[in-house]
């Protein structure tokens, strides 16, 4: 697959990348991979860069996406569980606590 300027995907990279996220932030920061899976890429970063970046971190990407999505399951199960074991009427937690963490408590 050939993107602009005639530069061409390494061919490890799948011809279609829906099910993964790019997150483009406003302040300079480095390239990464976050915990669910997401590419995280500051605005200022080279585009030739970004793909480089990505056609080398996909597994991680992958098993990330995909450890998220098993933990989401596993998390709302247990989140049902225990507020039916203790007579909760509600049960929060800040959103910066991931489902692995969740899952651990």
């Amino acid at each position: 697959m050939t993107v602009g300027r005639g530069h061409k995907f390494a061919t490890s990279v799948p011809d279609s990348l829906t099910k993964y996220e790019i997150v483009v932030e406003p302040e300079a920061g480095p390239l990464m991979v976050s915990p669910t899976g997401q590419f995280i890429a500051p605005s200022s970063c080279p585009a030739e860069e970004l793909v480089k970046f990505i056609a080398n971190h996909l597994d991680e990407a992958t098993q990330l996406l995909t450890e998220y999505s098993i933990n989401k399951h596993v998390e709302k199960a247990l989140y049902k569980e225990v507020k039916e074991r203790f007579g909760l009427l509600e049960l929060h937690k800040d959103d910066s606590i991931t489902p692995a963490l969740m899952i651990l408590c």
